[in-house]
Formats: structure tokens, C-alpha cells, sequence
């Protein structure tokens, strides 16, 4: 009798908590997010078969294993399960509550928090509870952030605010050691000021907590990662700008415990709450900094909200010396880096129907660079399945539009012009290469040639790869998360760069910003390349030198 081959999944896993655990963190570690809602899955199952509450130690590392990776979707569901089925404890709720938070579900996150809240007052559990009403601060604070776009905030809004400063200022006040309490006290009050609302809170003046903090920090044995953030921000409230843009330095710095989740968080502080602005120079030191801390990371996603700014301040920012003395070269070279990231932005386009409407992304080429016979002009590059003259295309789900049709926008250049199809120089079906090139009517008189890879990245060297488009037809946005390069077989490309419907077109770059291919296709169910047996989750380009080679076979 044939052995029946041991799946990669085993089906009891989770009833061992601590292999779970490990097989759980293996697979978030990769973002494989494909394994790990498998995992969750029958993690549910378990729980719901279970004679007794399932351990805490594995549970509350399985939370964190999710959490790090932003994975709060997966969080709520099994947060959810673990509560309903014994494991009540505080830790769990809050974890809960947080990834409620970060779903956006602000008052079912109010909800568990204030149920929690009563829980540790009846217990005297102290550290619980100052977690607690930090997390209520927080909410608050999303809630008015959501609406200070309000010109003249409501009763219902400016009480949002109080609410938010009481919860964090009253823990901070009775422990004046958790300065996380402290610094969103700060900058909540800064906020206020800001925006010309007088508070019915009596506090001191923000400053002064501020200056507290800063002390407190620099009398630290051993300041962590966070106390870098909260410095920076204590120094905002201080308008001691050098002094931020310092300890925002030490904070990117390459730290074993830092990932996307901890620069993203502190970035979207800066930019909603701290409000720094992009036009004032010392401000966006330290904004693209923490942007090009971003986007080192595994698991960093930029939305670019006005890319001709942001690639102009940038460019500034780079032939600064003062600013490159400030960095030292080795860091120097990192900011080069998210520098010519963003440069490359420049050449991504925005596929548009005649209405308007956001249907894929493209980017330009010189025309050489893809035939001699094309000569300097540049072209746009993107799907047969987004832009296609073939009936069959037109007609296919998604349906491709007729160049008649389309028009094209570049946002990081000049958000306001629009350019039309002058005609189609190539095509290949969405079954094919799924290219289509095309020249345009009007000129192109600012744009960059993009470097072509001469060769494709070495596979299992951990290469990452970069996606630059428009996901959901929204704004320009770099794809960072999971962008682990799987494998190629000309001219197929896989990898693990997540996108959106939007994405088709995009370009595909490599970890020196070279051009390797062109965005079309994903699933969770991938063929495997290579003659490998199976699937996998993944998303696949098309090898540019392919596209090259069959434009030539066509006009030679």
C-alpha cells in the first residue's frame, strides 16, 4: 500500500498551540497571507470543538504574529472566536479592539473598549486599564481626525477631541512614566491650537509636557525604538525642528524590531495629526525620511497624495549638501534611493476612458528602446486586456478599451493634461504577452528614460521587486507589501507584490529601480513556473526583453 503524501497544511496543527504558533509566524514572516488565513481557518474550527479555552500564551502570540504584519481582518475573526470560547482575558479584547480600530470600525471598537475598561476598574488591573483608555484616545482622536475636514467642526466633533486628550492626559497624569499617553496628549493639544478650538480640559501647556517627556527619555539607560518616534515628536511641539529631524534619524536607522507597521504608524501621525507640510523644507526632511524608511521595509505601501510636489521637494531634498552632511553618505545613499523610487513615478501613466474613469495604468518608453525603427518619440506601455484595437479583446471580461476610447494621464508630471491614442505599434492578446504599445498625439516633452534590466534577478536571493500604478483607479501608489520576486521563466515573472485592479500596466522594477517587466496578471492560484507541480498565490509580469524580442520579429 502507497503512503498518502503528508499535506504542507497538516489538519490538526492547531490543536498543538505551540507548532501552530511557529507554523503561523513561518508564514506571516513570507506574507504568505494565503497560508495564513488557512491557518486561521482551522484555527476557528479548533477553537469551536474545544473542550477548554485555548491557551494564552499561544493566543496572545498569535494575535501579535498577525498583528505585525497588519493582518487585522484575521485578528478581529479570531479574536472573535478565542473571546466566545473562553479566552476572555483583557489582553485578548484589546487586541480585539485594536484591530477594530484598524479596520475603521470605530464605534464596535468603543464598544469593546468600555466593556473592558469596567473590567480592569472591578479588577484593579492597572496596566490593562491605562492600555485601555489609550486605545479609547485613540479612537477618539481617528474619530475627529476623520472629520476636521469640516471647516467649521461641530459640537459632536470638538467633543471627539476633549474626549480623546482626557483619555490619554488622565493616564499620563496618574503615571507620567508611559510617555505614549503623554506624547498623543501633546500632540492632540498641538492640534487644538492648531485648529483654533479651546478645550474645556485643564491641563498644563503642551509644551511643558513635551519638554517632561524629553527629559524623561534622555535620563533612559536605554531608549528603545519608540522613544526615538516619541522625542521627534516632542520636539515638533517645540518647533526644534534640527532637533526632530535627529532623533527621526535614529529612529530609521536599520533596527532589528522595526518594521512598515511602526513607520507607517508614526508617518500617518505626522502627516494627519502633527500636520507637517511639504512646502516648508525642515518639515519635509523629516516627512521623506520616515517615507524612505517606509519604503525600505517589507511590508511599506506609499500612496503618493500630489506626486509633481512630492518628486520636486524630494529632488530638492537630494541635492541638498547640507542635507546629505545632516545624513552621512551611507545614509545619504538610502535617501538616493527612495529618491530615484521616486523619480521613476514620473513615467507612470493613468489609462483613463473617455468619462474619466480610471481603468489601468501604463508607462512611458523611448520608442528605441524597444525598436530602433521606432526612433526617439516616446510610447506608453501597457496591457492588451487595458488598451486593445481587437474586437475579441473588446469584448473579453475585462473588456479592453478601443483606443478611440482611452485617454491618458500622467499624475506625477502634469495631473491636468490628458493625452490621446495617435495609433497602436504593437499588440499581443491578453493570452499571450498581453502588451499593447501605443504613441500618442501630442508630445511628451518631460519624461526620463527608464534603465532596462539587462538580466533578470537571481531567484531565492530574497530579491524584491516594485510596482508602481494606480490600484482601484486611485492615486499614484508604490506596491511594497509582500514583493518577494518567486520565480521566472521568460517571459513570465512571478511574485508576491500585491495589486489591485488598476494595476494592469504597471511598471515592474528591481531592487536598483531598473525596469524588468510589465504588470498584467494575478491570482491566488498561480501555476507554478518551471515545470514545479501546483499553485501558489501570485501575481506575474511580463519579461520585458520578451516584449522586445517579439516587436522585432514583427518589424524586421
Amino acid at each position: 500500500m502507497s503512503k498518502k503524501p503528508v499535506p504542507h497544511l497538516q489538519d490538526n496543527i492547531a490543536a498543538h498551540p505551540q507548532g501552530f504558533v511557529k507554523e503561523l509566524e513561518a508564514a506571516v514572516k513570507i506574507f504568505d497571507r494565503k497560508l495564513a488565513d488557512e491557518l486561521c481557518t482551522q484555527l476557528i474550527e479548533h477553537l469551536r470543538s474545544r473542550a477548554r479555552p485555548y491557551p494564552y500564551d499561544a493566543s496572545k502570540k498569535t494575535l501579535s504574529a498577525l498583528r505585525r504584519k497588519r493582518y487585522f481582518d484575521l485578528i478581529s475573526r479570531v479574536a472573535d472566536v478565542l473571546i466566545q470560547t473562553g479566552q476572555d482575558r483583557p489582553n485578548i479584547r484589546r487586541q480585539y479592539a485594536q484591530a477594530l480600530l484598524d479596520q475603521g470600525y470605530i464605534s464596535a471598537a468603543l464598544d469593546v473598549l468600555h466593556v473592558l475598561e469596567q473590567h480592569c476598574l472591578e479588577n484593579q488591573d492597572e496596566f490593562e486599564l491605562s492600555e485601555t483608555r489609550g486605545l479609547i484616545g485613540r479612537a477618539r482622536k481617528q474619530a475627529y481626525m476623520d472629520a476636521v475636514g469640516e471647516e467649521k467642526p461641530g459640537t459632536a466633533v470638538r467633543r471627539s477631541l476633549e474626549q480623546a486628550v482626557s483619555a490619554y492626559a488622565g493616564v499620563y497624569e496618574k503615571k507620567s512614566d508611559l510617555i505614549w499617553h503623554g506624547i498623543n496628549t501633546v500632540a492632540l493639544l498641538s492640534r487644538a491650537r492648531h485648529d483654533r478650538l479651546r478645550l474645556d480640559v485643564a491641563l498644563p501647556k503642551f509644551t511643558s509636557i513635551a519638554k517632561d517627556i524629553l527629559k524623561k527619555i534622555a535620563e533612559k539607560k536605554k531608549v528603545n525604538l519608540w522613544d526615538y518616534a516619541t522625542a521627534g515628536e516632542a520636539s515638533l511641539a517645540l518647533e526644534d525642528y534640527p532637533q526632530a529631524l535627529d532623533w527621526i534619524l535614529k529612529y530609521t536607522q536599520e533596527h532589528p524590531e522595526a518594521d512598515a507597521f511602526e513607520y507607517a504608524s508614526t508617518l500617518r501621525q505626522f502627516e494627519e495629526v502633527w500636520g507637517l507640510d511639504e512646502g516648508d523644507k525642515k518639515q519635509a526632511q523629516i516627512l521623506h525620511l520616515l517615507r524612505a524608511a517606509l519604503l525600505r521595509q517589507e511590508g511599506g505601501q506609499i500612496e503618493i497624495a500630489n506626486p509633481t510636489q512630492n518628486i520636486a521637494i524630494a529632488a530638492d531634498l537630494e541635492a541638498d549638501k547640507q542635507f546629505e552632511q545632516i545624513l552621512g553618505k551611507d545614509r545619504f545613499k538610502t535617501f538616493q534611493w527612495y529618491c530615484t523610487g521616486l523619480d521613476r513615478a514620473a513615467g507612470v501613466a493613468q489609462i483613463l476612458d473617455r468619462f474619466g474613469n480610471g481603468q489601468g495604468s501604463g508607462f512611458l518608453v523611448q520608442g528605441k528602446d524597444i525598436h530602433e525603427s521606432i526612433g526617439d518619440e516616446w510610447v506608453v506601455v501597457t496591457n492588451a486586456h487595458v488598451i486593445s484595437s481587437d474586437p475579441m479583446e473588446q469584448s473579453a471580461s475585462p473588456a479592453a478599451l478601443s483606443p478611440d476610447d482611452v485617454r491618458i494621464r500622467f499624475e506625477a508630471q502634469d495631473p491636468g493634461q490628458e493625452f490621446e491614442v495617435e495609433k497602436v505599434i504593437f499588440s499581443s492578446p491578453r493570452t499571450e504577452l498581453d502588451c499593447t504599445i501605443v504613441s500618442l498625439q501630442s508630445p511628451i516633452t518631460q519624461a526620463k528614460p527608464y534603465p532596462i534590466a539587462k538580466r533578470l534577478p537571481m531567484v531565492g536571493k530574497n530579491q524584491r521587486v516594485y510596482v508602481i500604478g494606480h490600484p482601484g483607479g486611485r492615486g499614484l501608489s508604490y506596491s511594497m507589501n509582500d514583493n518577494l520576486l518567486l520565480d521566472h521563466e521568460p517571459p513570465r515573472i512571478h511574485y508576491r507584490a500585491p495589486t489591485e485592479g488598476g494595476s494592469s500596466g504597471s511598471p515592474v522594477f528591481n531592487q536598483q529601480w531598473d525596469l524588468i517587466a510589465l504588470h498584467h496578471a494575478g491570482g491566488m492560484n498561480m501555476k507554478k513556473l518551471n515545470g514545479k507541480e501546483g499553485t501558489y498565490p501570485a501575481n506575474e509580469g511580463i519579461y520585458f526583453h520578451s516584449i522586445r524580442d517579439a516587436v522585432a520579429a514583427m518589424l524586421n
